[in-house]
C-alpha cells in the first residue's frame, strides 16, 4: 500500500492510520501484557482497520463472496499439514 496509496481507497487516510498505530505499538504490548481494557479496545480498533485495509485492496472488487470453513482435519489434503513431500 505504501508504494501505490492511489490504488486504493482512502489510501492516504489509511497509511496515516497505519502510521499512528505503529507508532503506539510498545504501548499497546505493555497494555496488552498487563490485560488493561484500553489496550484491549485499541488491538479491536486495530483489527477494524486491518479489515478495512484489507477490503480496500483493489484487486477484491466484487459483490459477493464465498467462504468455506472446514476443519483442520477436513481441508481436502492427502497429507498431513506441516508435512513436505520430496520432490
Amino acid at each position: 500500500m505504501q508504494n501505490c496509496p492511489d490504488t486504493f481507497k482512502n489510501g492516504a487516510e489509511l497509511l496515516q492510520a497505519v502510521a499512528a498505530f505503529e507508532a503506539g505499538l510498545a504501548e499497546l504490548k505493555v497494555g496488552l501484557e498487563k490485560r488493561d481494557p484500553a489496550a484491549l479496545a485499541k488491538l479491536a480498533k486495530f483489527e477494524e482497520l486491518r479489515r478495512k485495509v484489507l477490503l480496500s485492496y483493489p484487486a477484491l472488487d466484487f459483490d459477493t463472496i464465498l467462504l468455506v470453513k472446514r476443519q483442520a482435519s477436513n481441508l481436502g489434503l492427502r497429507l498431513p499439514i506441516g508435512r513436505v513431500t520430496p520432490v
